[in-house]
């Protein structure tokens, strides 16, 4: 399974928590003379954005790498394992820009193209499932996390 990248996922993932990541971008802008850093962190400050580290995104994109990493290779049927591998490897592909730069205004803009791949995600997962019963009890949670998100973001 994708365990290189799964493991950078995971540095990186750590880094943007504990904003090391910030501090490299910081370091790498200065040692070769491009101002990356002040551009993203200055990014929409003007509007009044919430610039820095926010929980509830880092959460939501770190969730779906680690559920399906987890239950793929503990539950998954795995002659489904390449298209699954695929999937899963550019899930956290694009999970990457955001752990590097969401320090950043409107960091969500890095995660989103990530977030548009999780419905692909979630169906490499029901269709990879060895059991009828863990496919039925996953699509229920999934139904119920979306149900949890629509009522966080519009209630």
């Amino acid at each position: 399974f994708p365990v290189t990248i799964f493991v950078v996922y995971l540095i990186l993932a750590v880094g943007y928590f504990s904003g090391v990541n910030e501090l490299l971008i910081y370091w790498l802008s200065s040692l070769i003379g491009f101002d990356a850093y002040t551009k993203i962190k200055s990014y929409g400050l003007e509007s009044g954005a919430w610039v820095g580290f926010q929980l509830d995104l880092f959460v939501y994109t770190l969730f779906w790498g680690g559920l399906a990493y987890f239950l793929f290779v503990f539950f998954g049927r795995h002659n489904y394992f390449y298209p699954i591998k695929l999937i899963l490897k550019l899930y956290l592909v694009l999970c990457l820009p955001y752990f590097c730069f969401g320090f950043g205004g409107y960091s969500n803009r890095y995660a989103f193209m990530a977030w548009l791949f999780i419905p692909f995600v979630q169906a490499g997962l029901l269709a990879s499932m060895k059991s009828d019963y863990l496919k039925l009890a996953i699509s229920f949670l999934f139904l119920m996390f979306a149900v949890g998100n629509f009522v966080y973001v519009f209630v």
